[in-house]
């Protein structure tokens, strides 16, 4: 691991180095200040990851890599240190005991009461934590990393099971009730909305096409109107008929015929 931890760290540091290089200057190398996270592992362990690098002028320089065991952290120091990530493998630390915790009704109490504590812990976060869905998201995992590692223990895994998925799993759904409901409300009125909208149109639409109709009806009319004025008014000219039949066929008197005709 320290030399894998080496080439990664060189890299990086190459690569920063490329990115500042300036002509003429000496250039300063800077690895970054890396470490090892281990999910799995005992306590107590090597806190650190050494190599001595030997450079060909006879210096030797120690690479030291920090080493982090998520099992050298307590309940209260996650929390406290606001390492949620590491909940969902809090229960590797019990990975090798599993089967003899089974079989210990006083240990196995003491796991499902560590449990209910952390449950415990995390509700009170949910409360006033308005990202409620990133610890659904955390409580969905610790439960799929439990699962995992007590398969083969079914009364254990149920029991701490039964803890995770209780207060804070039955908050989410609450809260995810509580939104859709909330969407439900507003798609119903978006939905009312555009019905409000279409049944303007149609309305719009079925005035235009009466009006239109009304407007070619009156058109026809005005249409038949002048067409037999122009004809009566010939056949004064012509003195066919006089004003008086003329006016009297449209119904005016003889003096409107006189203007309409300009005699």
């Amino acid at each position: 691991m320290v030399l894998r931890m080496f080439e990664y760290d060189a890299a990086i540091a190459l690569e920063e180095t490329r990115n500042e290089f300036i002509a003429g200057e000496a250039i300063h190398i800077q690895f970054p200040h890396s470490a090892v996270l281990y999910v799995r592992g005992k306590r107590k362990a090597a806190s650190e990851l050494e190599a001595i690098v030997d450079f060909p002028n006879g210096e030797s320089i120690c690479y030291q890599v920090p080493v982090i065991r998520v099992a050298d952290f307590t309940v209260e120091d996650i929390f406290d240190k606001g390492l949620l990530m590491f909940l969902p493998y809090y229960i590797l630390r019990y990975e090798d005991e599993s089967e003899a915790i089974e079989m210990d009704a006083a240990r196995q109490e003491a796991l499902l009461s560590e449990y209910s504590r952390i449950s415990d812990i995390l509700y009170t976060y949910l409360m006033r934590d308005e990202k409620l869905d990133r610890f659904a998201d955390l409580v969905e995992l610790m439960v799929r990393v439990i699962d995992y590692v007590l398969r083969e223990h079914e009364a254990l895994r149920k029991g701490v099971d039964g803890i995770m998925g209780g207060k804070v799993l039955e908050l989410y759904s609450e809260r995810l009730r509580r939104e859709n409901e909330k969407i439900q409300r507003k798609m119903a009125k978006h939905i009312e909305k555009i019905a409000e909208k279409r049944g303007e149109k149609r309305g719009e639409k079925r005035g235009e096409r009466r009006g239109e109709r009304r407007g070619e009806k009156r058109g026809e009319k005005r249409g038949e109107e002048r067409g037999k004025i122009s004809i009566l008014q010939k056949l004064v000219a012509q003195g066919r008929i006089t004003i008086e039949i003329a006016a009297e066929e449209l119904g005016i008197s003889v003096e409107a015929f006189k203007k309409m005709a300009v005699l």
